[in-house]
């Protein structure tokens, strides 16, 4: 897929549904209804905004951190703990 057949499949002006449709997916502003816009939408010159709609609102997962026992000291290292 080239730059210039991405490009040339968001030229056309929007339909009155596809018009209705991306303004019911900025009213609800849910990951899901980009996603459902997107998908009924492929071609249409929304399809951007609404990927970046959903990337934005993207967070990240909190990280657990376990504590583990420490392990034993090898006696062939150095005080560092390293072989060098």
């Amino acid at each position: 897929m080239t730059l210039a057949s991405i490009i040339s499949g968001y030229r056309n002006a929007p339909t009155a549904a596809e018009e209705v449709a991306w303004r019911n997916a900025r009213r609800s502003n849910t990951d899901r209804a980009y996603r459902n816009f997107i998908s009924s939408y492929p071609n249409s010159s929304y399809v951007p905004v609404a990927a970046s709609r959903i990337t934005r609102s993207v967070k990240p997962k909190p990280v657990s951190v376990r504590n583990l026992d420490r392990p034993e000291r090898n006696p062939s290292f150095g005080r560092s703990g390293s072989a060098y």
